[in-house]
C-alpha cells in the first residue's frame, strides 16, 4: 500500500551505504564487481603532459571506497580528491592523476 505524502513535502530515498562489501543488504542491491582492467586502461591511455583539452575523469562508474585506504576501490581517489573533481582546474586534475598513477602502482606490489 503506497500512501501520499502532505502537500508540499516529497520522498527522499535514502543514502547509498559507501563502503559496503560486494552488497548492500540494507537497500537489497547488488554492487559491480571492480573490474581492475578498465582503470588500468584509462591509464595506460592518458597523456598527462598535454596541455590541451580537458583530462578526463579518472571515475570508471564503480564507487566504493576502501574503509582502511580510504582511496575509491576503482579509481584510487579519496572522497575529497572525487568531490572537487568538477571545480578542479587541469593543473589541479595533473596532480590528482600523479597521485593515481601512484597509488595504482603501489597496489600492485
Amino acid at each position: 500500500m503506497v500512501s501520499s505524502l502532505p502537500s508540499g513535502m516529497r520522498r527522499v530515498l535514502p543514502a547509498p551505504c559507501w563502503g559496503w562489501p560486494s552488497s548492500c543488504l540494507h537497500h537489497g542491491m547488488r554492487r559491480k564487481n571492480v573490474d581492475p582492467t578498465a582503470f588500468r586502461d584509462l591509464l595506460a591511455n592518458l597523456e598527462l603532459s598535454s596541455e590541451e583539452g580537458s583530462l578526463p575523469s579518472p571515475c570508471v562508474g564503480i564507487c566504493r571506497v576502501d574503509t582502511k585506504t580510504r582511496f575509491c576501490e576503482a579509481c584510487f581517489r579519496t572522497i575529497d580528491e572525487i568531490a572537487r573533481w568538477g571545480g578542479a582546474s587541469d593543473d589541479d586534475k595533473r596532480v590528482i592523476w600523479q597521485a593515481l598513477r601512484q597509488r595504482y602502482e603501489a597496489s600492485l606490489l
